[in-house]
């Protein structure tokens, strides 16, 4: 594929677009209504349009390293400044015009026009300031500093020009008379300048990490300590009177801080070091360069809150962290590695660790808790499932039917059963009785691995996500296939979960994608598209109104089911995302406790995200939405789902209205609680949905649809988290 084929990788996350086409470190960036320039370290510059489309691409002559880009005010002369020394006026208006500037001898690290575009400005690591007249070409001054300079820029009003050197000079340099006067110092580098606040104020990062902000005579109004390394590039929003800076080596994030260096939020998402960061004009876009050979551009509305950044809480494993989940009781959280322990954290405390468990034979590759949370089922790549006491700290069954590595579990939320999956040579799921100790089922059907498996909340069913593309949902009392959903021919399922009232079935793969699912009929509601690489894992809210998932592009993502589809595909809101250093192998949330994300670098992860409210009316609208779609009605002569004891369809039964556009009008909270969740020949499931304290509260009724009074023949009770 050419450069001039690459495309923003666009989609709705907190991020507008990824700008792809270099092949190595982006170093510099300018922004204007022209288009975001961008120089790269392997001899490139390239212009993309603000939707992100690549509309031209400079060669630099022998392939030099761009260090410096800069728009003139006019926007039809594009400057770059080389590693030789050397600067290239590159016009937008004519094809193949160019011009280059010599008199530097060493790399070019910083351009800047003055206001009305007439000169030039350029620093260079051989210790000269120059300006150049743009028409002429010529270098009309030459200031002499004596260090490398790496910083520059023009004052307010265009008369004086500030430059930043190697060991944190800074230093006021007048062009017409030709003095240069040392104003301020910094503990580091002074790597990059910005005004802001009108003019009144001159914030300088340095090589120490360390952001300050000085008054035009050289007084220090504020330092802080911004970044763990060198800070490389800063941005001030006129619109927001906010200021951005970027981090470098092993902080590659952009800080958003106010006037008085007080930390907003962040934005993460580079892979490596970030080396430039500037605004569009109008404030509503910010974007950033890096050394993982991309250009984002920003949401500011989508800020990683400051709050929520120091709620992270971090415990680590020696090896890759491929699974977690929170307890049911939420006093702890589990975690398991391929570091071939199972380990259990503290949810109070999170740095205190309650148990490991070290008698695995391999990696450790997925795990289950039991429903009273006193014991804990781990998958093992030695092709055991093993079940811990945490009262005794030891094993309680070792389950052996497995011929390869057990690749997922899963526990009923009766307690009864465990289900695991296996690997390529075994790809079965097996059930295996808990108070008996022995395997109730095999079940047979997949081609390839297993690598989820999910029991249904009323434990009437295990779903399997595979290798070879498909869903398949296995009848829990024998084993028997009832389902078979079909992904793409060529993508593995990583994950999948029913929803907490069993109505809905998400999966998740290879293909980036995710699905979602009517757990009964098998028709496909919602594809979801946020993520650029394979999606690992996923997770359902809390009241089943979206799912989180996560993805080999180390990101977490958060998804609103909006309308459910009358077409066959719904439509879905994005709200929250978070970036991560690496990919993110497993997820577990709890409406209290918040979001964990398990780590390829063996992190775990904890962040104090809560599910955002829904209001009555969004409430109503869902459940108006939901009804539409289904038009599912209760009683005698409704028709059994293929292979499958769940509904497809009935008649009506009390309680349950068939609703009109007028009926729905007069909805309120009581009316969308109670929905059809499955059912044999003779009896149907209803699900009363409440909310008490933030718990969703199931109450599962059974009813006798040949009773001519609906009796209600049984029905229990349980809480979910």
């Amino acid at each position: 594929m050419s450069r001039l084929d690459l495309q923003a990788v666009e989609s709705s996350r907190e991020y507008e677009a990824i700008l792809e086409g270099h092949d190595d470190w982006v170093t510099c960036l300018a922004v204007s209504e022209a288009g975001i320039a961008s120089g790269c370290t392997d001899g490139t510059v390239i212009i993309h349009t603000p939707k992100g489309e690549i509309s031209s691409i400079f060669n630099v002559e022998d392939g030099l390293a761009v260090f410096a880009v800069v728009w003139a005010p006019d926007m039809h002369t594009l400057c770059s400044g080389h590693a030789d020394g050397s600067i290239t006026l590159w016009s937008t208006a004519e094809e193949d015009a160019s011009r280059t500037l010599r008199g530097h001898s060493d790399v070019v690290r910083a351009l800047a026009f003055d206001e009305k575009g007439k000169t030039l400005a350029s620093a260079s690591q051989d210790g000269t300031v120059r300006l150049w007249n743009r028409s002429t070409g010529q270098c009309n001054t030459t200031f002499d500093v004596g260090t490398s300079v790496l910083s520059i820029a023009w004052t307010p009003k265009g008369e004086q020009l500030i430059a930043g050197t190697d060991g944190g000079r800074i230093l006021l340099l007048e062009p017409s008379s030709s003095v240069m006067n040392e104003v301020a110092t910094v503990d580091g580098d002074a790597l990059c300048l910005c005004w802001h606040t009108k003019g009144k104020h001159l914030a300088i990062g340095d090589s120490s990490g360390q952001l300050t902000i000085i008054t035009k005579n050289g007084e220090e109004k504020f330092r802080v300590k911004a970044h763990s390394d060198w800070v490389t590039g800063i941005g001030w929003n006129r619109v927001k009177q906010k200021i951005v800076t970027c981090g470098f080596g092993d902080d590659p994030t952009i800080k958003v801080w106010d006037e008085r260096l007080t930390i907003v939020g962040s934005f993460e998402g580079h892979s490596a070091g970030i080396n430039a960061v500037a605004w569009s004009a109008d404030g509503t876009m910010l974007c950033s360069a890096s050394c993982d050979t991309t250009i984002r551009l920003w949401k500011p509305s989508t800020i990683i809150t400051e709050e929520l950044r120091q709620s992270r809480k971090e415990n680590r494993h020696d090896d890759s962290c491929r699974c977690c989940q929170w307890s049911p009781d939420g006093a702890a959280i589990a975690s398991g590695s391929d570091d071939k322990t199972l380990r259990i954290w503290s949810s109070d405390d999170s740095t205190q660790r309650l148990h490991c468990f070290r008698e695995h034979g391999d990696w450790v590759t997925d795990l289950a808790w039991s429903p009273d949370s006193k014991m804990i089922a781990s998958a093992c790549g030695d092709g055991i499932v093993r079940v811990w006491s945490l009262a005794t700290n030891k094993v309680v069954h070792e389950f052996r039917g497995h011929s390869d590595w057990v690749e997922a579990v899963d526990w009923s939320s009766d307690g009864r059963f465990v289900a695991s999956g296996a690997f390529e040579h075994d790809p079965t799921v097996r059930i295996w009785d808990i108070e008996a100790g022995t395997m109730a089922h095999c079940c047979t059907g997949h081609e390839d691995r297993i690598q989820s498996v999910h029991i249904h909340p009323d434990c009437t069913f295990v779903a399997s996500g595979s290798s070879d593309g498909t869903v398949r949902v296995f009848d829990l009392s024998n084993g028997k296939e009832a389902l078979c959903l079909q992904t793409s021919a060529t993508n593995q399922v990583r994950a999948v979960q029913y929803s907490h009232d069993g109505m809905f079935l998400a999966s998740c793969g290879n293909d980036c994608l995710a699905r979602v699912w009517d757990s009964t009929s098998g028709e496909l509601f919602f594809t979801i598209d946020v993520h650029r690489k394979w999606v690992y894992d996923l997770a359902w809210l809390h009241d089943d109104s979206g799912i989180i998932t996560s993805s080999e592009d180390s990101s977490v993502r958060v998804s609103l089911l909006e309308d459910f589809p009358s077409d066959g595909s719904g439509s879905q809101k994005y709200i929250a995302g978070f970036q991560l250093d690496s990919p993110v192998f497993g997820l577990s949330f709890d409406s209290h406790l918040g979001l964990a994300c398990s780590c390829a670098t063996g992190r775990l992860v904890q962040l104090n995200w809560t599910q955002p409210k829904k209001g009555r009316r969004s409430t109503l609208t869902w459940a108006k939405s939901f009804r539409r779609t289904m038009k599912v009605t209760m009683g005698p002569g409704f028709k059994r789902g293929s292979d499958t004891s769940l509904l497809s369809g009935a008649s009506q039964a009390p309680g349950i209205d068939d609703l009109t556009e007028e009926d729905e009008s007069e909805l309120d909270e009581s009316d969308v609680s109670i929905v059809p969740v499955g059912g044999d020949d003779k009896h149907v499931h209803l699900v009363d949905r409440t909310e008490a304290e933030g718990r969703i509260l199931l109450k599962h009724q059974l009813i006798d649809c040949t009773d001519e009074a609906h009796t209600a023949k049984k029905s229990s009770v349980c809480t979910l988290v």
